[in-house]
Parts: structure tokens; sequence; C-alpha cells
């Protein structure tokens, strides 16, 4: 069988569980126990994020392999294997150390612009579950 179509199959299989679970939730009885309404309202509310949680797991994994991409393009250097240096081939003049230094900060830079990223978007994922979070409680209270 093709793997898309085993795939395909799995993840239209998952999606009915998904929609008949939804189902179930909306339709339980009024006389539960205030404890089994809240977390039954908390599986449904993480049932219906599913599909913007995986949307936007696709956008962080795409901006990540353009940065990748974008490091790769501009230069081969970090994957290739330091040779050692003889007394020949240091740098001996200050125009060789400069360019040096100025390669190492645009190195430094683009690590850090990739720690920042990937920070924002730690931070935006802990905003969101927070405010969700909150929202969650404020609709029990």
């Amino acid at each position: 069988m093709d793997p898309k179509v085993l795939v395909q199959c799995r993840e239209h299989a998952i999606k009915n569980r998904i929609q008949y679970r939804l189902r179930e939730l909306e339709n339980l009885p009024a006389d539960l126990p205030a404890e089994v309404k809240t977390k039954a309202l908390i599986e449904q509310k993480a049932l219906k994020l599913l599909e913007y949680q995986r949307r936007v797991r696709e956008e962080v994994t795409a901006e990540m392999k353009k940065g990748i991409a974008h490091e790769t393009a501009t230069g081969q250097n970090p994957y290739k294997k330091a040779k050692k240096l003889a007394a020949k081939d240091t740098p001996s003049t200050e125009k060789e150390m400069q360019l040096q230094r100025d390669k190492d900060n645009r190195e430094r830079q683009l690590k850090q612009q990739r720690k920042d990223f990937v920070e924002s978007v730690i931070n935006q994922t802990r905003a969101f579950k927070e405010h969700h979070r909150n929202h969650a409680l404020k609709v029990t209270s």
C-alpha cells in the first residue's frame, strides 16, 4: 500500500475519533459533579485547539528550516572539519585578523537571532497557555 494513503487513512480515523469524543463531551448529562464538568470542559477545549496547535507547529518548523537553509547557503564552513593551523598559516596582518573578527561577529549575530526567535516562540506559547488557562478558569467560575 502507498504510505501516503496510509497516513491519510490514519489522520481521517483520528479526526473521526476526535469528533466523536467532542460530541460525547457536548452531550454529557447536566447532573454531573462540578469537578467532572470542569475536566470535560478542559478536554473539549483542548480537542478544539488541536488543529490550531498543528498549524502553529508547522509554521515554527517552516521558519526554523528557513533559518537552517539560510545558514547553510551562506557558508559551509561550520560543517567542514577544522584543520590545525601551522605557524605559517596564522594570520600575519591586522587586516586578516579584522576579517576573522568580522566573520565571528556575523556568526554570533546569526546565532543570537535564532536564539531570540526560539525564545519568542517559547514566550508566545507560555502566554497562549496562560491566557487559555485563565479563560478556562473564568468560564468555570
